[in-house]
């Protein structure tokens, strides 16, 4: 979770095969939208044209180019307080894949919807409870945001500063 002088969590972005995980895609938006959350990515989930293509755009894509609409959602990625995976049975497709080791090694905070197949992913899950559903994910963010509310800030920029002192 977030350090003392992060913000609260606010945005969520969601990854998965947008050929296979769409319906789940979907499902998790419909939920972190309903719990307040703002979802950064995708912005829509009606695929545009067909799936059987190496890259599959959405009907709010404003390129076809997939190397522009990679950078714009890795950018929008890395600004999200979290990254949800919707990876059913496991699976995380190519794009997805890369995205992962991209977000995994810039530090960004990511949650799966299932125990990841893929062995290099896998092993780098560290906790277990970053394997949730939605659902679950809007609870534990709620139970952060509340902590992060409740602490004593002595500042307007929120920056935690401790009570105590090692002075007499």
């Amino acid at each position: 979770m977030k350090n003392f002088n992060g913000q609260q969590y606010k945005t969520i972005s969601i990854i998965g095969s947008f050929r296979k995980q769409m319906e789940d895609i979907q499902r998790a938006k419909e939920i972190f939208l309903n719990k307040g959350f703002k979802v950064l990515v995708p912005k829509s989930t009606t695929i545009s044209g067909s799936k059987d293509v190496s890259f599959v755009l959405l009907d709010t894509d404003k390129s076809q180019s997939p190397r522009e609409l990679e950078k714009d959602y890795l950018k929008a990625l890395l600004t999200s307080d979290v990254v949800y995976c919707c990876n059913s049975n496991g699976y995380i497709g190519g794009t997805a894949m890369f995205e992962l080791g991209y977000l995994i090694a810039k530090g960004q905070e990511v949650y799966f919807q299932e125990q990841p197949q893929e062995e290099l992913i896998s092993s780098l899950i560290t906790e277990k409870l970053n394997i949730c559903s939605p659902e679950r994910l809007c609870e534990i963010l709620a139970i952060e945001n509340e902590l992060w509310n409740s602490r004593e800030w002595f500042d307007k920029d929120h920056k935690y500063e401790p009570d105590f002192s090692f002075e007499k």
